[in-house]
């Protein structure tokens, strides 16, 4: 687990809330529900602000990976990550949507060749539309 979902996940093991009963925690679930907002409205960080690229879970600063035969590799402390552009691509969907096209593909995932690029979209389960230039592809939930 990496990315935000990581964070997330921390965050949560540092402020677990202490429910003792099952009516409590039948309130708290309906607290969270009344409080859901979608995150891109109240992060609203501009796309040059974010840190981009298929970052390591193990390096503290985010080292970026680098994709060498179908896995990610840390330069720095080595690790070995296939799942790293799943991971990635959600972070891509919760801080700037759904959409997507090869170029916005490149940039976020500091990626310098768009046939790489092409090729890892093609791996991804996403739903695509339209052909060649105008190729758009959605993040499915």
């Amino acid at each position: 687990m990496t990315g935000l979902r990581s964070q997330m996940q921390k965050w949560l093991e540092l402020h677990q809330p202490s429910v003792k009963k099952g009516e409590d925690l039948f309130r708290f679930a309906d607290l969270l529900l009344t409080m859901h907002t979608r995150v891109k409205r109240e992060i609203n960080v501009p796309i040059r602000d974010i840190v981009k690229g298929v970052l390591c879970t193990n390096c503290v600063d985010g080292q970026p990976l680098r994709y060498h035969y179908k896995k990610w590799l840390c330069p720095r402390c080595g690790l070995v990550d296939r799942d790293a552009l799943i991971r990635t691509l959600e972070d891509y969907r919760l801080l700037v949507g759904t959409k997507l096209t090869n170029k916005s593909f490149c940039e976020f995932f500091a990626i310098d060749s768009p046939n790489l690029a092409y090729k890892l979209l093609q791996q991804l389960p996403l739903k695509a539309e339209g052909i060649k230039r105008h190729r758009k592809y959605w993040i499915m939930d």
